[in-house]
């Protein structure tokens, strides 16, 4: 059984609320610099910009500055997010591909006068922006997607090619994981592992069943999955902004969408939106439908394979009265969603599955091109880290996320992020869509800071998210 999180006894007090919150801020803006700054290599300015969010997140976590740091934060908070909206308009702005820069001109100047119209008898209210801004960021979010969908209807993009492919083999009863493409980049090429035959790949989908299932509806109603995982963020930025009634909500919800990364992630199809999409319908069901939190954290597992490192971390959501048997009935659950979604699969065609889940990942190449500390000092010919080198840092991580972090839905969120923003910064393939999960979950950590009681959530006087009293903060 999973309920909402109990807080910790009276002696453990501390207040790093609001300090959490304000260095994740300060962690998603160096993070979405750092993302929107990439487009085919590396320098050393988004080195600088990934090492800061590393940085920020380590103090977003371990920082225990007190009652007086607590409350230079909370100040400091409305400015660091105005900043970081700016930043993201700007970077949207000047960094966007021609073939769409002026829709996204025009979506943000439509953002611009919804505020002002809100905003038209003084300072706009938490409700006038969630009933009349919000909507106008989410249309027009929909209506660029769609746009840049439609100007790019065959991205070079293995990934996009082995969803479509695994989409069609699954509406002809055909295994997702036997479904090959084109070596659409050359023989020889450093994006491939030796698995290539007469031009093609000899392995298929390279995402869990999860993804292939979930892929379907859209490509069934549109012949494209790229409309699944644009309806996933916007569904996921309403989430955001209705997990608290709070500034901070509202506004984790629209950095979803206005970061300069959010459209590439649409246009070539990388399935990290769906992923983020299940993390914020667990999240959200912590504190209203606490039944469903197991199940839903299973989903959020079977979605991608580097989830599976997270698993530890699950004793944060679960509430601290049950102890070890409410942990490993929780992760029972949890687990039996995993094995019933994989299992079919995996009988299907054992070696395919195999294949394509475990052998690709295991022999990737290294990606010079990529954002990774590791790829860069190879570029560079200063050294080569050794490929299982990351996977060091996964004890340091769940030690802080464990023992460090605040323990609530926003501390798991904080704490996910600290778990895999340092492992793939030390990868031999730091992907940029593996860090816009990360984006995701810093998303999640502002959205889940308390500064009201969610709705179906009583007010408890003990309850530890309560700001308005700092000395009920629990750690």
């Amino acid at each position: 059984m999973c309920s909402p999180v109990s807080p910790a006894p009276h002696n453990k007090v501390t207040f790093h609320v609001m300090v959490m919150t304000f260095f994740s801020i300060l962690s998603l803006l160096a993070l979405g610099q750092c993302l929107g700054e990439w487009h085919t290599m590396p320098t050393a300015g988004i080195m600088g910009w990934l090492t800061a969010t590393i940085g920020f997140l380590a103090l977003a976590v371990c920082a225990r500055p007190g009652p007086e740091g607590e409350k230079l934060a909370k100040q400091a908070i409305p400015l660091a997010l105005a900043c970081v909206l700016g930043m993201f308009a700007g970077i949207q702005l000047t960094t966007a591909g021609f073939a769409y820069r002026s829709d996204i001109a025009i979506w943000l100047l439509l953002c611009g006068l919804a505020v002002l119209y809100a905003a038209r008898k003084g300072v706009p209210t938490l409700h006038e922006c969630r009933t009349r801004v919000l909507p106008v960021v989410m249309l027009g979010f929909l209506v660029v997607s769609v746009r840049t969908i439609r100007n790019d209807p065959r991205p070079l993009s293995d990934v996009f090619m082995l969803q479509q492919a695994s989409a069609e083999a699954m509406v002809k009863l055909r295994n997702p994981y036997t479904a090959s493409i084109p070596n659409i980049y050359g023989p020889g090429s450093p994006y491939y592992i030796p698995l290539t035959r007469n031009g093609r790949t000899l392995y298929g989908l390279g995402y869990p069943p999860l993804i292939a299932v979930l892929n379907l509806p859209a490509y069934l109603l549109t012949g494209d999955v790229r409309y699944g995982q644009m309806l996933a963020l916007l569904i996921s930025c309403g989430l955001l902004a209705l997990m608290r009634t709070s500034w901070l909500a509202l506004c984790g919800g629209v950095l979803l969408l206005i970061n300069p990364f959010s459209l590439p992630m649409i246009e070539y199809a990388w399935i990290e939106p769906t992923v983020i999409l299940i993390l914020c319908l667990t999240l959200y069901s912590v504190s209203r439908y606490p039944k469903a939190v197991p199940y839903l954290f299973g989903l959020f597992l079977s979605s991608k394979q580097t989830n599976l490192a997270i698993l530890p971390l699950a004793w944060m959501l679960v509430d601290r009265a049950h102890g070890w048997k409410g942990l490993l009935n929780f992760l029972g659950k949890s687990l039996a969603v995993t094995v019933a979604i994989s299992l079919p699969f995996y009988l299907w065609n054992p070696d395919a599955f195999m294949l394509s889940l475990v052998t690709v990942q295991l022999h990737v190449p290294m990606r010079a091109d990529l954002i990774s500390f590791a790829a860069y000092a190879a570029s560079k010919g200063w050294f080569v880290l050794p490929s299982w080198f990351s996977f060091l840092y996964l004890p340091i991580g769940i030690y802080l996320g464990l023992w460090k972090t605040r323990r609530s839905e926003a501390g798991f969120a904080a704490a996910s992020a600290m778990l895999l923003i340092p492992f793939f910064a030390f990868s031999k393939q730091g992907s940029p869509n593996y860090f816009f999960l990360g984006f995701g979950m810093l998303c999640c950590a502002l959205a889940l800071t308390n500064v009201s009681v969610p709705p179906g959530r009583s007010r408890r006087p003990t309850d530890p998210d309560l700001l308005e009293h700092p000395t009920r903060t629990s750690d």
